[in-house]
C-alpha cells in the first residue's frame, strides 16, 4: 500500500509540474517533516521507493525533505534512493553535514555529489527565520521574456526623442510602464496582451500593434510587441488601437535588379512594388514619375545606382539598387602581409593589407567577417594558420593569402636513410621530418 501511495503522490506532483510549465528533468521534494518511529521504517521505505521510481518514469528527479534523523531510513537497503535530500536541523550550522555529537549523522558516502540542502537555524528554540545552505538541485521555473518596442515611420523610436508612451501588459505577470524600448525578464509563461494607454512620439499617430491580441508566452520563450506610429495625422487610441480616419500607415517600397551584374553593353531589368503609396519618382541613373509598381529594362554604361521614392498619405519611403558592369572596369588587386611570419604560440602578429579597384572585402581562414579596403589588425595564432582576404569590385574579384608559421620552442630536423648501407649502384630512400621550420635546403650528396 505504501509503495502505491508513493506512486500516486508522484503522479500528482508530476501533473502539477506539467500544468504550471516545468519541463522534464526538474526535481520535486516530498515533505516528510518530523522523524518517524522505527515501527514505520518499512512503510516509509516503500513509500520512498514508489515516489522515486514513478517520478523517474515521468521524467523528473525525486527528492525527500525532512529531519536529518530520518535520512538513513530514506536510503535503507532495498530502497530506491532519492536523487537529493533536503534535511532540517535545529539548531544547526551552515554546512551540508548535520552532527550528532562529534560525528556526522549522514555518512559522507551518501548523497555526496552535490545532492544535499540543509535547512537550519542557530536558535535552539527554532523561533527565528530558518536559513538554507544549498549544495543540491532545486526546481527552476522555465520563465520567459517580453520585449516592448515602438516604431515611428518604420524606424525604432526611443523615449529620448520626444513624447512619452504609457502601456499596460495583461497576463500571468501583468505590468504597466512608460519606458520604451523595454524588456521584461522572469515572466511567467501564459497568455499576454499589450494595450496602449496614451502618449507616443510627438506628432505621431498610432496605426497598429505588431502581435496584436492575445499571445502565448511559452516556457523559456520570448514575445516581442511593437507599437507602430506614423508622422502627422490625428487619431484616437485607447485600450488598444482604434484607427481614426486621419491615420494612415507609412508607404513601403521594394526595388530590385536582375541581374545585378552585366557585361559592358548588357541590360538588366528593374522591378519595383510599393504599398500605401499614390506616386513614385525615379532618381539616380533614371528619372521622372513612375507607376507604384512595374518593371523597366535599363542598359547602364558603367556601374550605376538607381533609386525610387514612393509617397502617400502616411509619408514616403525610398529604395536603391546598384547594377555593376563587368569588363569595363579594372580588376581588383589585393595585397596581404603578416609581420612576423614565424612566431611562437600565442605571439602577436600584425596583418596588413591594401587593395585597388575593390568595393568590398571579406576575411576567411584564421579570421573572418567584412574588412576595410585598407587596414591592419593583430592576431594571436597558436598553431600554423592561413589568413585569406577576398575582395570584389566592378571589375571582378581577387584574393590574397598569407600563412603564419607557429614554431615550437626548439626547432628540430631528423633525416634517415633506408637501408643505411647499400652496394655500389644500389638505391636508398631518404626520409626527413621537421618541427618549427618554414624552409629546408639540401647539401652534400644531394
Amino acid at each position: 500500500m505504501a509503495y502505491n501511495q508513493g506512486v500516486g503522490e508522484a503522479n500528482k506532483a508530476a501533473d502539477q509540474m506539467q500544468t504550471v510549465g516545468f519541463q522534464s528533468g526538474s526535481i520535486i521534494y516530498f515533505d516528510f517533516e518530523r522523524p518517524n518511529p522505527p515501527s514505520t521504517d518499512s512503510s516509509v521505505q516503500a513509500f520512498v521507493s514508489g515516489w522515486v521510481s514513478q517520478l523517474h518514469a515521468r521524467g523528473q528527479n525525486a527528492g525527500i525533505y525532512g529531519s536529518y534523523q530520518s535520512a538513513m531510513v530514506w536510503q535503507g537497503a532495498g530502497v530506491v534512493q532519492p536523487d537529493a535530500i533536503w534535511f532540517y536541523e535545529i539548531p544547526g550550522l551552515p554546512t551540508v553535514d548535520p552532527f550528532c555529537g562529534s560525528s556526522p549523522c549522514i555518512p559522507e558516502t551518501l548523497w555526496n555529489n552535490h545532492q544535499r540542502i540543509h535547512q537550519y537555524t542557530q536558535d535552539p528554540t527554532g523561533a527565528t527565520v530558518d536559513h538554507d545552505f544549498a549544495d543540491g538541485p532545486v526546481a527552476i521555473y522555465p520563465i520567459g521574456t517580453i520585449t516592448i518596442n515602438v516604431t515611428l515611420d518604420g524606424s525604432p523610436w526611443p523615449n529620448a526623442s520626444s513624447g512619452a508612451l504609457s502601456w499596460s501588459l495583461t497576463g500571468p505577470s501583468p505590468a504597466t510602464g512608460s519606458g520604451v524600448p523595454m524588456t521584461l525578464y522572469a515572466e511567467i509563461p501564459g497568455v499576454y496582451s499589450l494595450f496602449f494607454n496614451s502618449g507616443g512620439p510627438t506628432g505621431g499617430a498610432p496605426v497598429s500593434i505588431s502581435l496584436a491580441g492575445s499571445q502565448t508566452l511559452m516556457p523559456k520563450g520570448s514575445l516581442t510587441f511593437t507599437f507602430n506610429f506614423v508622422s502627422g495625422g490625428v487619431c484616437r487610441a485607447t485600450n488598444g488601437f482604434t484607427i481614426g480616419a486621419a491615420c494612415a500607415p507609412p508607404p513601403t517600397v521594394t526595388l530590385s535588379a536582375n541581374p545585378t551584374t552585366v557585361s559592358a553593353g548588357g541590360s538588366s531589368t528593374l522591378t519595383w512594388n510599393s504599398t500605401n503609396a499614390s506616386a513614385c519618382v525615379a532618381s539616380g541613373a533614371w528619372s521622372g514619375s513612375q507607376p507604384t509598381s512595374g518593371s523597366q529594362s535599363v542598359t547602364p554604361g558603367g556601374t550605376t545606382a538607381y533609386s525610387l521614392t514612393c509617397s502617400g498619405t502616411g509619408g514616403s519611403a525610398s529604395q536603391s539598387v546598384t547594377i555593376s558592369v563587368s569588363g569595363s572596369q579594372a580588376p581588383p588587386a589585393v595585397y596581404l602581409a603578416a609581420f612576423p611570419q614565424t612566431v611562437s604560440p600565442g605571439t602577436a602578429v600584425g596583418l596588413g593589407w591594401a587593395t585597388s579597384n575593390a568595393s568590398s572585402c571579406t576575411a576567411t581562414g584564421g579570421w573572418s567577417g567584412a574588412q576595410a579596403l585598407t587596414g591592419g589588425t593583430t592576431v594571436y595564432p597558436v598553431t600554423t594558420t592561413s589568413y585569406t582576404l577576398s575582395c570584389s569590385g566592378p571589375g571582378g574579384s581577387a584574393n590574397a593569402s598569407v600563412t603564419v608559421v607557429v614554431a615550437s620552442a626548439t626547432p628540430s630536423v631528423s633525416l634517415a636513410a633506408s637501408p643505411p648501407a647499400i652496394a655500389s649502384g644500389g638505391t636508398a630512400t631518404l626520409q626527413w621530418s621537421t618541427n618549427g621550420m618554414i624552409s629546408c635546403a639540401a647539401a652534400g650528396g644531394w
